[in-house]
């Protein structure tokens, strides 16, 4: 991979996760409701209990979206970004242009789906 290219792919990967951590921030920044049995019937107990579990969720998501990102760029700083860590073989630019934070090649990565 030439170095425009891996400075490209270390830019989308930084703004990625600039993206991401202000996600984050704001969804600490939500101060959960709280569920006052006495106030609230239990359909709004319910509710509050579904947006808080939602919420969780996509942190959990973007927590592990975040890893992949700061392991990709871990990658670049290596000189391994670009380079399958199962097999060795190169990951198709066309592949890291959609996803830069890929770390398998498609036959590793379908491998790896079927697996599970």
């Amino acid at each position: 991979m030439n170095k425009r290219d891996l400075t490209k792919h270390r830019e989308e990967l930084l703004a990625q996760r600039n993206e991401l951590l202000m996600d984050l921030r704001r969804h600490q920044a939500i101060p959960g409701e709280r569920i006052d049995r006495e106030d609230r019937d239990p359909a709004d107990q319910a509710n509050t209990a579904v947006a808080r579990n939602l919420n969780e969720r996509i942190a959990t998501s973007e927590d592990n979206l975040l890893a992949k990102i700061e392991s990709a760029l871990q990658r670049v700083e290596d000189g391994t970004f670009g380079i399958c860590t199962q097999c060795g073989n190169d990951i198709p630019e066309i592949r890291l242009q959609a996803k830069p934070s890929v770390s398998l090649c498609v036959s590793c990565q379908t491998l790896k789906e079927e697996s599970m």
